[in-house]
């Protein structure tokens, strides 16, 4: 009789998980766990919004700085223009004003043509003349902020007509009239201010009209005769 070795007499044994069965059955359960889900979603969510705000805050850091650049240079290159901004034309010591009686004739004028000084109690008309104005008549203008503009012999018809264009702004207070005798071609004048021109410089006439009108010390904004010659 042949005996059974005592290996093949025991029954096999049975293999086992190594994870517990109360740990994937309590695993499970929490993934299926429906209050535990939303608790993660909202973690999740309002981690989210934090960095979104965090990111706002910092592009709106980022344009305040770049406005504050911008506002900077802007504010730098203006103060730099009024630094060096040279008005028009050249100045001349201010005689100051008061009225002289008609017929006067006013002998210490510093600038020829006038630009402040004694002068007539009645202003010339504003617009085009076609003969001198009296200097007494000019200097009032001038000290109600107007802008003369005069011409002597040598200048042509076709520059006076330039003139005239210039001197037909029916916004602006300006005479345009001759002056023969004048030694430079052409002045413009305006209280305390002048500039002369040996041809018509329609650019440079109109930056010193722009600069210097409505400059005297007596500001009138409106006059009855103003639009005569405005066409």
């Amino acid at each position: 009789m042949v005996k059974k070795s005592q290996s093949q007499s025991r029954p096999a044994r049975k293999a086992t998980s190594s994870i517990p069965q109360e740990q994937s059955a309590k695993t499970s359960a929490q993934s299926l766990d429906p209050l535990a889900e939303r608790r993660a979603s909202r973690s999740r969510g309002r981690t989210a919004a934090a960095e979104s705000r965090r990111r706002q805050k910092r592009i709106r850091t980022i344009a305040l700085v770049v406005v504050g650049i911008l506002a900077l240079s802007v504010i730098g290159v203006l103060a730099f223009q009024s630094l060096t901004y040279e008005e028009p034309g050249e100045s001349a010591a201010d005689l100051g004003g008061g009225h002289v009686p008609d017929g006067t004739i006013v002998a210490d004028y510093n600038t020829d043509p006038p630009t402040s000084g004694q002068h007539f109690a009645q202003t010339a008309r504003w617009g085009i003349h076609d003969e001198p104005v009296p200097n007494e008549n000019q200097v009032h203008n001038l000290e109600h902020g107007g802008i003369v503009i005069q011409y002597n012999d040598s200048v042509s018809a076709e520059q006076i007509s330039e003139l005239e264009g210039i001197a037909n702004q029916c916004d602006v207070k300006l005479i345009l009239a001759p002056r023969p005798d004048m030694e430079q071609p052409i002045a413009v004048t305006a209280w305390t201010h002048y500039q002369n021109f040996d041809l018509v410089d329609r650019d440079a006439i109109q930056e010193f009209i722009d600069a210097h009108v409505d400059e005297g010390p007596e500001r009138i904004a409106s006059e009855s005769d103003r639009w005569d010659d405005c066409n």
